[in-house]
């Protein structure tokens, strides 16, 4: 049996009363569903507020199970509370504690060796370079002689701490010594004058050579 082109087109009133019956079962599911999801809504608002005030009377409907699920979840939003609250408290701990280690540590009065030698030491130690007296204004081509500032600076920045007798100790024991080195006629400035850098020759370095192999497991080469 086969349906005609009218029947296609135009459907029987057994259809409509089909797809009709459909719909309004699909109507009624949705608005169950509503009416499901507010009731549970009310109860969970219920439970909640009973919970959070005891004193209060609710006469929501209960649903069962739900004064159980409620006070779970409150615990466990109380645990994360009181676990972000332990973190937070121990990054202020260690922020507290780094600043006080930054605080404790002596922090450098001049920042770097260039700005002690232009600002402190050529200041200080003032001296009428003689015929018979080296220096160099480009002190920092000369190994030797960064190295001796280098300590100078450091000593310096050590004992202007100590009480007392801390700077006496500096000059005796550090700058009278490595000054006197340095200003040596025949000390690292010997060939530069107070004019140029090495006006008069180039220092070489000390004669060297490698030590055995076995003394150092390896050598370096002397060029």
């Amino acid at each position: 049996m086969s349906l005609s082109d009218t029947e296609w087109e135009q459907p029987s009133d057994d259809a409509h009363g089909i797809a009709d019956a459909l719909v309004d079962q699909a109507l009624l599911v949705a608005a169950a569903k509503r009416r499901l999801t507010a009731r549970l809504n009310k109860a969970a608002d219920a439970q909640i507020a009973a919970l959070l005030d005891e004193t209060t009377d609710y006469t929501a409907p209960v649903v069962p199970g739900m004064a159980g699920a409620v006070t779970q979840a409150l615990r466990e939003l109380e645990d994360d509370q009181l676990e972000q609250d332990a973190a937070a408290a121990h990054a202020e701990l260690n922020a507290v504690a780094d600043q006080a280690t930054a605080d404790a540590e002596p922090q450098l009065y001049y920042g770097s060796l260039p700005e002690f030698v232009s600002k402190f030491l050529v200041r200080a130690y003032r001296r009428e370079i003689a015929a018979r007296r080296t220096w160099c204004k480009q002190w920092w081509k000369h190994p030797e002689v960064t190295a001796r500032l280098d300590a100078l600076w450091r000593s310096w920045e050590a004992l202007r701490l100590e009480p007392g007798t801390g700077m006496s100790v500096w000059w005796r024991d550090h700058a009278d010594h490595h000054m006197a080195r340095i200003l040596d006629p025949d000390g690292p400035f010997k060939g530069c004058t107070t004019e140029g850098h090495q006006t008069n020759g180039k220092l070489e370095p000390l004669p060297w050579d490698n030590p055995p192999e076995a003394l150092y497991g390896h050598t370096m080469s002397s060029s």
